[in-house]
């Protein structure tokens, strides 16, 4: 028996191509046996298999098209064969994870996204975002997986420092301290469990959570609660809506290369809460809090199962009257208040040690005298009137801003409040908008209309 024969490398795309028996027969050789068929019709080989020509016993060296067919063969299918090219489909992507430093996980399948695509005649990838993200998922080169992030020795000794210099804030610095000193000794991603920081306004709850997210080195995810009145930008768009699109958090994860990162809702108790529209984001965070449902969560535009339990979540609010009791046990909520007297020497420091870093300066604390001035003002107007200082004393050529500097930013922060626009200037109004404060400015502390 003849030795089987092997289909030289071909560099043209595979073609389909039909062998009747009687050409096996006159080859001299068997062909690869074929299922029977139950209309007793010619089995269908592919290139990849040893093929034989009809006219010889040789290993056909390139694909057949119509040219290649007798006119006998034409009659008896007048399919032509360049009819059945189809285009390959996307490479299989790896089965395990890629070969990286440290652990990781596996964020998606991409073969459900080559799935999800699988329903579109016209296009396998939809021209628009979700088929965007469909194609980067079904190709991803990294098989879906997602590396999770180690804290640093150097990372949670700066943690311990902000600890310090943020006292009113440090319950919560402690927390995120904790955990990633518990990560970097067990060599594990940073996990948390969800934070969510209640308080007055202007005592820097949005600031620590950014200052902990940049320490960390973690990509973040920021959404504003007060401008989300759908669950658009957390889970995207149902897609029996036209316009419909992914999510903000899909999104950012299935670009990303990490994959705990860090998801922050400021002031997630201004969200929408109303449910005339399907789920609020206070539904959608539910599944998202929860561990066993975060596993398998879905974008309700992608339609696709990924493990969002390694997000870390992250909130603030002014209240808590507001927010559904159910989604508050998910949260570690803790309540922070203004400084105190005894912290504002560490705050004003701190917020200006900060803002000097913006110069490219280190090491330059406050003169004594200035700090005087700066006492009473919250976090967001002392960042205001220090950056207003240091700009003026640089520009003067001195190394830190000094009583003069610091005067002039709260006049200019002071006169920014004095004009506020459908409001009469220089007399008091009984409106409850406008409220009555001591001017660092005023020597008898005498109260001005703002």
């Amino acid at each position: 028996m003849m030795p089987p024969l092997t289909t030289p490398q071909l560099t043209r795309p595979p073609l389909v191509i039909r062998l009747t028996r009687d050409a096996s027969r006159q080859a001299g050789t068997s062909a690869i046996p074929a299922p029977a068929q139950p209309d007793d019709t010619e089995p269908w080989l592919t290139a990849d298999e040893t093929v034989f020509d009809e006219r010889a016993p040789e290993v056909l060296a390139a694909p057949l098209d119509d040219r290649n067919l007798s006119d006998a063969q034409r009659e008896a299918d007048p399919t032509p064969l360049s009819s059945m090219h189809t285009p390959p489909p996307p490479p299989p992507a790896s089965s395990g994870p890629p070969a990286v430093d440290g652990p990781a996980i596996r964020l998606f399948d991409p073969s459900a996204a080559r799935d999800a695509c699988a329903g579109d005649r016209d296009n396998p990838f939809e021209e628009d975002e979700r088929g965007a993200l469909l194609e980067k998922m079904a190709t991803d080169t990294a098989a879906g997986y997602r590396t999770l992030a180690v804290p640093q020795v150097q990372q949670v000794a700066a943690l311990r420092a902000l600890e310090t210099t943020t006292p009113h804030l440090a319950a919560v610095i402690a927390v995120v301290a904790d955990a990633a000193e518990a990560a970097m000794r067990r060599g594990a991603g940073f996990a948390c469990p969800p934070v969510l920081i209640a308080g007055p306004p202007g005592v820097g709850k949005t600031r620590v959570i950014g200052r902990m997210v940049e320490i960390l080195e973690l990509p973040s995810i920021v959404l504003d609660g007060a401008s989300m009145d759908d669950t658009a930008a957390l889970a995207g768009h149902s897609r029996s809506w036209r316009a419909s699109r992914p999510g903000t958090v899909a999104k950012e994860m299935i670009r990303g290369k990490v994959a705990n990162a860090v998801l922050v809702i400021d002031e997630i108790d201004k969200a929408e809460a109303d449910r005339r529209y399907g789920p609020t984001v206070w539904h959608v965070l539910h599944g998202l809090l929860e561990p066993e449902t975060s596993r398998r969560w879905e974008d309700s535009c992608l339609e696709i199962a990924m493990d969002m339990s390694h997000i870390v979540v992250m909130a603030t609010a002014n209240e808590l009257a507001d927010i559904p009791p159910s989604l508050l046990d998910r949260f570690l909520v803790i309540t922070v208040d203004a400084p105190g007297d005894s912290d504002l020497a560490l705050l004003i420091q701190a917020v200006s040690a900060g803002v000097a870093a913006g110069f490219n300066i280190t090491d330059t604390p406050l003169a004594p005298g200035v700090l005087p001035l700066l006492a009473g003002l919250p976090p967001r107007r002392l960042r205001t009137i220090l950056s207003l200082g240091w700009a003026r004393a640089l520009a003067a050529g001195r190394d830190s801003p000094g009583e003069a500097d610091i005067r002039h930013g709260i006049r200019l922060a002071g006169a920014a409040r004095k004009h506020p626009i459908g409001f009469s200037i220089g007399r008091r109004s009984s409106s409850p908008a406008v409220r009555s404060i001591p001017s660092p400015l005023d020597s008898n502390a005498e109260r001005k209309t703002l």
